[in-house]
């Protein structure tokens, strides 16, 4: 009798906290596509810092791992189910929006602040691998945004491999081989590892360890969301505050700490408004996250030109600039992601059939 997997519940508040990491992004962004405009450029926020949404989602991609594939380790092809299934998540929109970002920058080079085209960068851009930009030197793909995946992708690689150990055995082989990596001499002579040399391995890996603490402590510990909103608003808050060149670590202990409150924080009340758009812009983070580049260049562009952000206060700017690229991160997601991965998922099911129906072939044919 074929045994079944025990299903793997969601944490539904990990994943409503992507909309938290998909804010603080777009926000920092935000400011910075307003200064960059004529008529905000003498606007200082000499008391904003940004960088706490990335690390965020550094810290859910490793609790999102643990979680989901407890069950999977040691059992017969789960690094490959498990690989195939993040990077079919992942992949296909970014190598969309790289590939848009390609076409834009060759097209119209004013429009999009790439600093420039090397085919070696274009390359590294769409196999997540950092090269230095031509421009500037810096290790940033040509989708700015998209340098946490090169850790999110390469952890996922390394995951799949440790998911062939047992459970405890594979975790631990895990968290030491992201040590290792960080362990690795650093510098501008390293090259694109000193890309990875760079701490936020460790973010993961706390993300991971987050899940283990969940798990234990799920059933004693639940937070109201009432007291988790402010909580986590209040983190948020601090990081800003805090974050420095010489601090990276008090934002990281910020953004491990929004996750762990995320994670004990009881669900939002089914059916009520607000509960429905934050859902709707969990399911829309990525896309939000990766298309900023775009509609906050085409929103300050217009903008600009047209005179309007003249006559607006920053603060009503930035709030429109939010929102202009919120709704159009939703809409990306229903009319190209969405989509999308539904067609790559329905390609790859076919062209690579699962462990369970290959084990169904050879039981058949014996």
């Amino acid at each position: 009798m074929k045994q079944e997997k025990p299903k793997q519940r969601r944490v539904e508040s990990v994943d409503n906290l992507r909309v938290v990491a998909a804010l603080t992004v777009l926000f920092g962004h935000a400011v910075h596509a307003l200064q960059e405009t004529r008529a905000f450029a003498d606007v200082e926020l000499s008391h904003y810092r940004q960088g706490l949404g990335p690390l965020i989602f550094l810290a859910i991609a490793g609790f999102v791992a643990a979680h989901s594939a407890h069950h999977e380790f040691g059992l017969p092809l789960a690094g490959s189910r498990y690989l195939s299934k993040r990077l079919l998540r992942v992949v296909p929109l970014y190598w969309l929006y790289t590939a848009l970002f390609l076409l834009v920058a060759v097209a119209a080079p004013a429009v999009l602040d790439h600093g420039g085209l090397a085919p070696g960068h274009v390359l590294g851009s769409f196999t997540f691998w950092p090269v230095p930009r031509p421009g500037d030197g810096k290790l940033r793909p040509l989708l700015n945004s998209g340098w946490a995946l090169n850790y999110i992708v390469w952890f996922h690689v390394w995951f799949a491999v440790c998911l062939g150990l047992g459970r405890r055995l594979g975790i631990a082989c895990c968290i030491v081989g992201l040590v290792v990596v960080e362990l690795l001499p650093s510098g501008p002579g390293i090259g694109s590892w000193s890309f990875f040399a760079s701490r936020k391995f460790y973010l993961i890996g706390l993300g991971l360890l987050c899940a283990l603490v969940h798990r234990a402590l799920r059933d004693r510990i639940s937070l109201p969301t009432a007291a988790a909103f402010p909580f986590v608003g209040g983190l948020c808050w601090l990081a800003w505050l805090v974050s420095e060149s010489d601090a990276d670590w008090k934002m990281a202990a910020c953004a491990i700490a929004i996750v762990l409150v995320g994670a004990f924080a009881r669900g939002l009340q089914e059916g009520s408004i607000v509960a429905s758009l934050w859902s709707k812009m969990a399911r829309a983070s990525y896309s939000i996250y990766l298309s900023q580049a775009f509609t906050l260049s085409a929103f300050t562009i217009l903008a600009d030109r047209s005179g309007i952000l003249a006559h607006l206060p920053f603060a009503l700017a930035l709030l429109l600039l939010t929102v202009w690229s919120l709704v159009w991160g939703v809409v990306g997601h229903r009319l190209l992601e969405a989509p999308l991965h539904k067609w790559v998922v329905a390609w790859w099911g076919r062209a690579a059939p699962t462990a369970e129906s290959q084990s169904g072939r050879k039981q058949s044919n014996a």
